[in-house]
């Protein structure tokens, strides 16, 4: 599921819903001020093994807020 619009139009309601009625559990990580890029793969191990491990089907919310930095 992916949702784009601008900020403040209930993307994150809309998603959280829509999990909800899916039955899905809701995955958000918590950016820090030390939050790096160590963290990042940390919070992906515990989603990886949420999903592939104990088979439950995940949303995974990640907002354009939380995104510092982007390197291409």
């Amino acid at each position: 599921m992916f949702h784009s619009s601008i900020g403040g139009s209930g993307r994150q309601s809309l998603s959280r819903i829509a999990a909800y009625i899916c039955e899905y559990g809701t995955f958000q990580i918590t950016v820090a001020k030390q939050y790096r890029v160590q963290e990042f793969l940390e919070d992906l191990k515990t989603l990886y093994r949420t999903t592939g491990i104990d088979y439950k089907a995940t949303s995974f919310l990640l907002s354009d807020t939380q995104v510092s930095e982007l390197e291409l």
